[in-house]
């Protein structure tokens, strides 16, 4: 029973207990032959008649008189109260896009094909790709990571071969500044371990000798050109030229521009980095403001040493799977390449190179 039912009762009672009294005085009254009366009243005061009760509580005589009926019960009994409103749990957020995380589908094989287009890295608008692979597209198996190079070993702040390179601001391909140039410090590595490895000449005179190859313009010239003919490289970066832009020989040019993503830590952590410059060497979404990671591709330092420093060939340079070291190893490979620009179609590396590339 809920308190309001017990407070209505509790007054019915008392009202009833009354209406009993009055019936028990008038019953008195009429016996004794009173004139109407109550107590030691004179029958003239204000209880006479009947129609006001005195200020000392005494009871009146006349039916009109009794107190008023008891309220009635609470019509709707001892209902249980209501259950409290179940609030609503809130939507979760939508998770934001963020380095290492794979853009739109499922992974490219050998970097080749690129993934559907999203509008912007996290969103998967676009064609969606088949669920079902055609038979006459094999799969290509992802390649065992004990056989590959690891992350801390490719990634370098100093351009030599078989590593990515991050260029920095002021970073140039040609020259000879030996803070800035990328074509002349690679060339000041590659031969000095030519010189060390295979020539067996002591620190002094390796250094000596890479000096003298590095100052050799021709030399820095097939550098520009063995960096923007990995297939990888153009695919990812490669744009129509600009003024002082050296193009190779599939016409397009790597400009060092700041409008590109975080490819490093996507790529280390295993996602597939993506192209955002166009053609036109614009940014596809400019809010991405990092400059390019480039592969360096590995020269045979056996060449080098014995051509005297005139000969920069990749030729017969494989990974384990038979692949070319023009490009970078096949487990960054087996990523692919994801595009915002729309420019990700047709062939990317210099053409009969040995890391030309087709993308579909």
């Amino acid at each position: 029973m809920s308190r309001r039912t017990k407070r209505w009762g509790l007054l019915g009672l008392m009202g009833l207990g009354g209406g009993l009294l009055a019936v028990g005085a008038l019953a008195s009254g009429s016996s004794s032959g009173g004139n109407g009366s109550s107590g030691g009243g004179s029958g003239d005061g204000p209880g006479k008649g009947g129609s006001e009760p005195d200020d000392g509580g005494g009871s009146s005589t006349g039916g009109d008189d009794l107190p008023p009926p008891p309220e009635p019960d609470n019509p709707f009994g001892d209902l249980p109260p209501p259950p409290p409103p179940i609030e609503d749990e809130p939507d979760p957020e939508p998770e934001p896009w963020q380095p290492g995380k794979h853009i739109g589908g499922a992974k490219g094989g050998g970097g080749t094909t690129p993934t559907p287009k999203p509008t912007q890295p996290g969103t998967t608008d676009g064609p969606k790709p088949p669920i079902d692979t055609p038979e006459d597209d094999p799969v290509i198996p992802e390649p065992e990571e004990e056989l590959d190079p690891p992350w801390s070993e490719l990634l370098d702040p100093d351009p030599r071969g078989g590593s990515f390179y991050p260029v920095v601001e002021n970073d140039r391909f040609g020259g000879t500044n030996a803070t800035y140039s990328i074509a002349y410090r690679y060339l000041l590595s590659e031969a000095f371990l030519a010189a060390s490895e295979v020539g067996g000449l002591d620190d002094e005179d390796a250094s000596v000798w890479a000096l003298a190859i590095a100052k050799q313009d021709k030399l820095r010239l097939r550098v520009i050109d063995l960096i923007q003919c990995s297939g990888w490289n153009d695919a990812m970066y490669g744009a129509y030229p600009v003024t002082v832009s050296h193009a190779s020989k599939h016409g397009r040019s790597i400009l060092l521009r700041p409008v590109h993503g975080p490819n490093a830590e996507r790529i280390e952590n295993r996602w597939a980095p993506f192209r955002n410059i166009t053609m036109a060497g614009n940014p596809a979404d400019p809010s991405y403001r990092d400059y390019e990671l480039l592969w360096l591709p590995p020269v045979d330092r056996e060449v080098l040493w014995e051509s005297a420093g005139q000969v920069l060939t990749t030729t017969g340079m494989e990974w384990d799977d038979g692949s070319s070291m023009e490009n970078p190893p096949p487990w960054v490979m087996w990523q692919g390449i994801d595009d915002l620009s729309g420019a990700l179609t047709g062939d990317f590396g210099c053409p009969g190179s040995d890391g030309e590339l087709e993308v579909e």
